[in-house]
């Protein structure tokens, strides 16, 4: 659930970046809004906002760097976060799964190197992430190890308000879409090798975002049945829904061998997993 919270909007592919929606008058340039109103320049950037401020994480987006770094090749450094609480900064880098950088981006590599070099030279002390890591593996759960190592504290709250005229995914979005994937799952008889087949040949922004969704209704499998409709196995998680019910959502039956969760209304199958 934390990661649909995050997920503000339809994903990116790495090579195709999504369009930003919003405008920054203090840098007087566009670029991608935060739950918590911040404008950052990129979408992975503003997963990392969005973590942060869930888990209520004081930091500061692009502080200036304490030392003067200006020269006839480099303008004043400008980390992407800076954690006041714990005197650290953080490096997002735009790379791939395999290192490397948007195609373009030809000196990036160079300035990556030059602005850790900085941080050595002057003993700052830097955690970093990569656009790879953060939307499509664990950069997240790594950074929150980064963050908690140096002394932070997470206090995560999943009902943390949004700024003005930003839109998150709500509760009642989430019990929506799963109402709307059962009902799916039910009228054609889908198992869960078919809904990967399907996943499979979907387009990358619709595969990352139908997976953090599975992922986040908690599927597993039964070893030995691998494919079968009885062997996959959905629950709720920390889905924070209220009231709790056992009923479904209204008009809604639950498809054959399932049942609707107490805790979140979400389908959860019946029976040893």
């Amino acid at each position: 659930m934390a990661k649909l919270l995050i997920f503000t909007r339809p994903d990116e592919d790495f090579t195709e970046p999504s369009a930003p929606e919003a405008w920054d008058p203090a840098r007087r340039a566009t670029g991608y809004r935060a739950m918590d109103g911040t404008t950052v320049k990129s979408e992975g950037e503003r997963w990392v906002a969005n973590f942060l401020y869930l888990h209520g994480v004081s930091y500061e987006y692009e502080r200036p760097y304490p030392h003067d770094t200006a020269d006839a090749e480099h303008r004043q450094y400008h980390p992407d976060f800076y954690y006041p609480d714990i005197d650290v900064w953080h490096e997002h880098w735009g790379l791939d799964a395999n290192g490397n950088p948007r195609p373009g981006w030809t000196d990036y590599l160079d300035g990556m190197e030059w602005k850790r070099q900085l941080h050595r030279q002057h003993g700052t002390t830097l955690v970093e992430t990569t656009w790879a890591e953060v939307m499509q593996g664990n950069g997240l759960s790594h950074l929150e190890k980064e963050l908690v190592g140096h002394g932070i504290r997470l206090d995560w709250d999943p009902d943390r308000p949004p700024a003005r005229g930003v839109r998150v995914v709500t509760d009642a979005d989430m019990l929506r879409l799963v109402r709307t994937f059962m009902l799916h799952v039910k009228a054609n008889s889908l198992d869960r090798q078919e809904v990967g087949r399907r996943l499979g040949v979907g387009l990358v922004r619709n595969r990352r975002r139908a997976g953090i969704f599975l992922t986040s209704t908690g599927r597993s499998t039964t070893p030995g049945r691998p494919g079968s409709p009885t062997a996959a196995t959905w629950t709720s998680r920390t889905c924070s829904c209220r009231p709790p019910t056992t009923s479904s959502p209204a008009g809604t039956s639950a498809p054959t061998g399932w049942s609707w969760s107490t805790s979140c209304r979400t389908p959860a199958r019946r029976g040893p997993a």
